[in-house]
C-alpha cells in the first residue's frame, strides 16, 4: 500500500502521514449488538 504513489493521493491524508494497514468491508450472516460511539472518535477518508 505504501508503495503506490496513486492510491496514497487518493486517500487524502494529511501531509507527513503514512498509511500503516487497509480494511476490506463487506456482508456478513454475525449478528451484533449495537453500541453507542461518538461520531467524531474515528477519522475516516471514504473514497468513491
Amino acid at each position: 500500500m505504501n508503495q503506490n504513489s496513486d492510491l496514497i493521493s487518493k486517500l487524502n491524508l494529511p501531509e507527513k502521514f503514512t498509511p500503516a494497514a487497509g480494511i476490506l468491508l463487506g456482508v456478513t450472516d454475525e449478528k451484533y449488538s449495537e453500541r453507542k460511539i461518538p461520531a467524531n472518535r474515528i477519522a475516516m477518508n471514504v473514497l468513491d
